[in-house]
């Protein structure tokens, strides 16, 4: 006997790849996102650094 999920997915095939596909790519953005976070961070440090301004 099949399962309720099982025909489901076979009835959805595309849709269900989809939303697979756009749950991956959500979370490559956001792995991206705090990367750029970290370095924009970082470069924020050097540019602290390099300041000849008085502090």
């Amino acid at each position: 006997m099949e399962t309720t999920i099982n025909s489901f997915l076979k009835q959805n095939a595309l849709a269900t790849f989809l939303v697979v596909a756009v749950l991956s790519a959500n979370g490559q953005i956001w792995l991206s996102n705090n990367r750029i976070q970290g370095l924009d961070d970082e470069i924020q440090v050097l540019y602290a650094d390099f300041d000849p301004s008085p502090q």
